[in-house]
């Protein structure tokens, strides 16, 4: 897949780079603020886009996930404040929350490799990706199930 960096911090972006790579993964750019992300977002094709909430010109990731999901680019937030995220995720697909560990990305990788294969038939998401609410409720898109309530929890 032909991957994008959209993050201000140089450090996580030169570490996040080559685990795309190493994954197999083709990595058609890096971005540190919301002008230049929608121009290779709309002059290169992007198969995933790995969007910091917060960059050098603002909390403006959000409106680069919008136009990711636009150009067809399944867009994925990497943020260390989650709840930043608004509700409907701007149309990204999901979130990995900083700091995130290599196999994180590679299964995100994975997933959306594996996904964007099939048609997005039902599996859920692995570990450390959570999905958002428009993505969990595809037709052929399951969130992670969760734990069964046990006599020491009350279900709710």
């Amino acid at each position: 897949m032909r991957v994008l960096i959209v993050e201000d911090d140089m450090v996580i972006a030169g570490n996040l780079g080559p685990i795309i790579t190493r994954a197999g993964h083709d990595l058609v750019g890096l971005a540190a603020e919301m002008g230049s992300a929608v121009a290779l977002l709309r002059s290169t094709r992007v198969d995933v886009a790995f969007i910091d909430i917060h960059l050098l010109d603002g909390r403006t990731g959000v409106e680069v996930a919008r136009v990711a999901a636009e150009e067809g680019a399944v867009a994925i937030f990497t943020t260390a404040n989650r709840g930043l995220a608004p509700p409907d995720f701007a149309g990204a697909c999901g979130v990995i929350e900083k700091p995130y560990h290599d196999a994180a990305i590679e299964a995100a990788l994975a997933y959306v490799a594996a996904r964007l294969a099939d048609g997005w038939t039902a599996a859920p998401p692995p570990p450390g990706f959570e999905l958002s609410p428009q993505w969990a409720k595809r037709p052929n898109a399951t969130p992670r199930p969760r734990p069964a309530a046990t006599e020491s929890q009350p279900s709710v």
